[in-house]
């Protein structure tokens, strides 16, 4: 009668081999210089964009306007004012942000949800912007009227909160927009969750006895 004879095999994942670790750190080498050229030129842009905005008078006409930014300048201000009145500071100030990031290791999440996140940031601060601005009638900001502080993105959404909830629900509704943005944009996406959990180690699966 032949015997019988137990043996235990381990069904743990083998480990990385070294040689792709390398080949996965010389990719990333590759790609760094790209990430850092697109760094390097997003803070140009977004420092010529706050230039832009400092000197631009809306109070005057395009003939008078003694800009040092030239035409390029003078029309990247006033398309920034009409939009977004002086919450237009802050898509230049989130755009070096995003270069920043290139060379150091970011604390924001990565993909749409960030980007919707900064959206809503952008509308909260002009239909802020706005709603202070109608509120408080702040005569010497507005250059007497003629220029609506939050744009006209700005002006467009607090109307359409005081037809529909009021001076007193368009002050909630802008003030809570600003933790909600600031939540979207540290969430953490799908693709971070995963590579958290690639991260983790796995626990090995108990084992097994095969009869010979």
């Amino acid at each position: 009668m032949p015997a019988t004879v137990s043996v235990e095999t381990d069904k743990s994942a083998p480990p990385k081999p070294a040689a792709r670790m390398k080949k996965a750190r010389r990719k990333a080498d590759a790609h760094r210089w790209i990430r850092e050229a697109r760094g390097i030129l997003a803070m140009a842009v977004a420092g010529f964009a706050v230039v832009s905005l400092a000197v631009f008078d809306p109070a005057l006409p395009p003939r008078e306007q003694a800009t040092s930014v030239g035409p390029v300048g003078w029309w990247l201000g006033w398309a920034l004012f009409r939009a977004l009145g002086y919450a237009g500071f802050l898509l230049p100030l989130l755009l070096g942000a995003w270069g920043v990031s290139a060379f150091v290791r970011p604390k924001i999440a990565r993909g749409w949800v960030p980007v919707a996140g900064l959206g809503v940031l952008l509308l909260a601060a002009a239909g802020l912007l706005q709603q202070a601005a109608d509120t408080f009638v702040a005569e010497r900001v507005t250059r007497g009227g003629i220029l609506a502080t939050g744009g006209s993105i700005g002006w467009a959404l607090t109307s359409a909160l005081h037809a529909t909830l009021g001076r007193f629900g368009a002050w909630l509704v802008l003030l809570a927009a600003v933790p909600v943005a600031v939540l979207l944009v540290r969430c953490p996406t799908r693709s971070r969750r995963r590579s958290r959990c690639r991260r983790c180690p796995s626990s090995s699966s108990p084992p097994s006895r095969a009869g010979v």
